[in-house]
């Protein structure tokens, strides 16, 4: 079905409110401050879409960069710190080698020859560099929804640590990410293997319900510190450049 310029709209709307996404930010922000110095470190957002991974990685004091083969039609988070937004596909990146000291890229590998992607990533960051990177889990979470977002594949741990691995990085971390609403998101997959009806619910903006589903993922955020959830929605992999 391919990830239509359509779809990239939409998404760029529903992030600002939707329950998944500001606990994943929160996630991969405590993931960079734990593994990485301070200091004047470029960033580049791989698959950046309306740019609010961009522009939170500026506000935490990174100069960063946005890349995705849609550039155009959707307003743009920025902040002064933000250097800008590229056109570019993450297979083919325009940027020199060890451009970046740190590259995060959220939910783009299922989309592209992954393999290909994961190391035009590592060949713009220089050795001890950091990647983070976030992938849909479990293949036979398989629905409409991944048809409809032009998903290519779901991932198991062992096949993304072997990618990552492969392409020269070595794992710090990987862990799985909406654990406390996993039952519920088997269950809407399960309903929405064939049509559309289950992706669209999980796409309104249902108020308290948000809110809560909001908060469930916020507390595991927090406790996933600490705690080895066994089981979620999605994959969050940190990984550090070999040389």
């Amino acid at each position: 079905m391919g990830f239509t310029k359509e779809r990239f709209l939409n998404l760029g709307k529903i992030q600002k409110w939707h329950f998944w996404f500001k606990p994943r930010e929160e996630m991969v922000i405590s993931l960079l401050r734990k593994h990485l110095i301070s200091g004047n470190l470029s960033a580049l957002d791989v698959g950046c879409g309306a740019g609010q991974i961009t522009a939170r990685l500026a506000k935490e004091g990174y100069r960063s960069t946005g890349i995705d083969i849609f550039v155009d039609g959707n307003k743009r988070e920025t902040h002064p710190n933000t250097a800008g937004f590229v056109l570019g596909n993450a297979t083919k990146l325009p940027f020199r080698e060890g451009s970046f000291d740190l590259v995060v890229s959220l939910d783009m590998l299922e989309h592209v020859y992954d393999e290909l992607a994961l190391k035009e990533i590592a060949q713009v960051l220089p050795v001890d560099g950091i990647g983070v990177f976030s992938v849909p889990a479990f293949q036979w979470l398989w629905s409409y929804r991944d048809e409809s977002a032009g998903h290519l594949r779901r991932y198991s741990k062992s096949d993304l640590i072997e990618k990552a691995e492969k392409a020269g990085f070595s794992v710090l971390d990987i862990r799985y990410y909406q654990f406390f609403l996993f039952p519920l998101i088997m269950i809407t997959r399960m309903l929405g293997r064939k049509n559309k009806v289950w992706r669209d619910r999980e796409e309104q903006n249902l108020g308290l319900l948000n809110l809560l589903l909001y908060y469930l993922n916020s507390l595991e955020v927090q406790l996933g510190k600490w705690i080895p959830f066994p089981w979620g929605s999605s994959l969050v992999i940190t990984c550090r450049k070999l040389k």
